[in-house]
């Protein structure tokens, strides 16, 4: 494992490539031959040991940029309370909503993993990224080797694989109708993947796909072995 500082900031960068014993388990057993070649990660690579090995219940995130602000509201709240449940959280947060999410589960407590669609080399670190990475909170993980500065959609949907094979379920409090957060959603219950929303009006295209609602004081159901199971095995409507 090749191990350097993160050029912007005070944190490690290891590089790992699969084959070697920590590279994770979890991308080859879902993906086979089309898991990443290599892995960079910044931060904890302990906590991405933890994601690989299942030691720590996890959920992929994914909100639609335009979600409304009550889903919103909804959605901070049940971040927090899954975090406090010792939830590690997956997903890209590049959207200002999904950044929002990310420091409701920071400020919670919480720790989450960043995927990104672009390499880290000459990553900008948001300064409400610093300490989480420094206390072994949060860690950045990408697929891309230096050159790929920005992220394509080819890259994204490699992201988005990584992501799921990462997580025991996926919670979208939001999706576009057609956009592609409705797609994650579709592609994570054909890999039969437990799938999560907010029981609202706007959310019934993703309870019409099979994605299973989610109550606010009650979110620790995501963690319940048996509800998992259950969300899993129900057809999509």
């Amino acid at each position: 494992m090749k191990q350097v500082i993160l050029r912007n900031a005070d944190v490690l960068q290891s590089t790992v490539f699969r084959g070697m014993p920590h590279y994770p388990g979890r991308f080859v057993a879902r993906l086979g031959d089309r898991a990443p070649v290599g892995l960079f990660i910044a931060g904890s690579s302990e906590l991405v040991g933890s994601l690989d090995s299942g030691h720590f219940p996890s959920v992929a995130l994914a909100v639609s940029i335009n979600s409304p602000a009550s889903v919103i509201e909804i959605t901070l709240a049940l971040v927090q309370e899954l975090a406090r449940a010792g939830v590690v959280f997956v997903g890209g947060f590049h959207s200002p909503i999904e950044r929002r999410c990310l420091d409701a589960i920071t400020v919670a407590g919480g720790r989450a993993a960043v995927c990104l669609a672009r390499t880290l080399s000459e990553l900008r670190i948001p300064r409400s990224w610093q300490l989480p990475l420094k206390e072994d909170k949060l860690a950045l993980v990408s697929v891309c080797a230096p050159a790929q500065k920005r992220a394509t959609s080819e890259s994204v949907r490699v992201r988005n694989q990584c992501v799921l094979a990462f997580t025991d379920s996926l919670l979208i409090p939001h999706a576009t109708p057609g956009g592609k957060a409705e797609a994650l959603c579709r592609e994570a219950i054909e890999a039969r993947k437990p799938v999560w929303t907010v029981d609202r009006p706007t959310c019934r295209n993703l309870l019409a796909l099979g994605a299973k609602p989610v109550i606010l004081g009650t979110a620790t159901q995501i963690l319940d072995p048996a509800r998992r199971l259950a969300a899993t095995s129900s057809p999509s409507k």
